[in-house]
């Protein structure tokens, strides 16, 4: 019994750790391409923007200037650029979308700071940034920038923490436009003409969708190895801990024959089971969790609390379906009372 108990916590052990760090996978991929304020609006679209050789000033100021003609006719278009290369988050917002946000000190962008060569910017308290800031004027990579605001890691525009940005300028100070970009409040003329400024000077598009339906679920999977390797991983694992149940269960029926001969029903014998088994199963994904909180710090990833409680209770719940299934399959159940002593 004794040597059952810690085959259970390891299954546990491994079980939790897998889906801990797939969980966390999956859920930093999401964080790195949605912003929080965004997430769940049905007017969003959201494009990448690649370009396999490196963009010369000229083309990046044709750009800028073609960029700044089209957003002046559509003021309440509102842009988050997410850059490939930088530590500035960018946005285009003279509507004002994240105007009532919260800030430690200023004020956000006013409206007419999009369409300035002043760049101004809202950098990070505390941050690298933050501390070269003198007199209200901020120095980003040696130039001078009017200082608009201090935020903190709490601010919406922030929420991208896996990038480590220290500060938010405008889009049109922007010094290389490749990235991804997060588009509010856009019709499609708008982001036909934005889309053919960059398709002119040879970039690549790759349009996103917030919604998804189980094809695509699949195929994030799929074209990502590690998360396919780690998601078979763990439904080898999960079907071992349905055979293990099985056999475990089909070595006790005549137990559970002598408690049905007593009066015991099927039910009151399978909360038993679980009141027994649950508590190393949760022991086991605590354990699991916790180790996964471990490998994901050492690599450099910061999960969210979300994680963990969502690998621990998705391992109570799945183990207690793989349990109850490998109960209630028995044939037993199906014969009348009475057993051969």
């Amino acid at each position: 019994m004794k040597k059952n108990r810690l085959l259970l916590m390891f299954f546990s052990l491994l079980i939790s750790l897998a889906l801990y760090i797939l969980l966390s996978l999956v859920a930093s991929s999401y964080q790195v391409s949605n912003f929080h304020t965004y997430e769940g609006t049905k007017d969003e679209t959201i494009v990448s923007i690649r370009k396999r050789m490196a963009p010369d000033v000229e083309e990046i100021e044709a750009i800028r200037k073609e960029f700044l003609e089209l957003v002046k006719s559509s003021p309440q278009l509102t842009i988050v650029m997410d850059p490939d290369w930088d530590l500035t988050l960018y946005v285009h917002d003279p509507f004002g979308s994240f105007r009532d946000d919260s800030l430690v000190k200023g004020e956000y962008f006013k409206a007419d700071d999009f369409f300035s060569d002043e760049n101004p910017v809202m950098v990070e308290q505390d941050s690298a940034a933050f501390l070269l800031v003198r007199d209200d004027v901020a120095y980003i990579n040696g130039y001078p920038r009017p200082l608009r605001a201090i935020y903190s890691e709490g601010y919406p525009l922030f929420a991208n923490k896996y990038q480590q940005y220290d500060h938010i300028s405008t889009l049109g100070s922007a010094t290389d436009w490749q990235g991804t970009y997060y588009f509010r409040h856009a019709d499609q003329k708008t982001l036909t003409r934005f889309i053919s400024i960059f398709q002119k000077y040879g970039y690549q598009m790759d349009p996103m969708k917030m919604t998804s339906n189980i094809k695509d679920w699949f195929m994030f999977f799929f074209r990502d190895p590690k998360r396919l390797v780690i998601g078979l991983g763990i439904l080898f694992i999960y079907l071992s801990y349905f055979v293990t149940y099985d056999l475990l269960f089909s070595r006790r029926e005549r137990e559970f024959m002598i408690h049905r001969h007593y009066g015991a029903t099927k039910n009151q014998l399978m909360m038993r089971i679980m009141g027994s088994i649950i508590p190393f199963i949760g022991f086991g994904a605590f354990l699991g969790s916790m180790v996964g909180i471990g490998l994901m710090l050492v690599i450099g990833e910061r999960p969210e609390a979300f994680v963990f409680a969502g690998s621990f209770i998705l391992h109570i719940l799945m183990s207690g379906l793989f349990i109850a299934m490998a109960y209630y399959r028995r044939t037993l159940w199906n014969q009348q009372r009475g057993v051969t002593l």
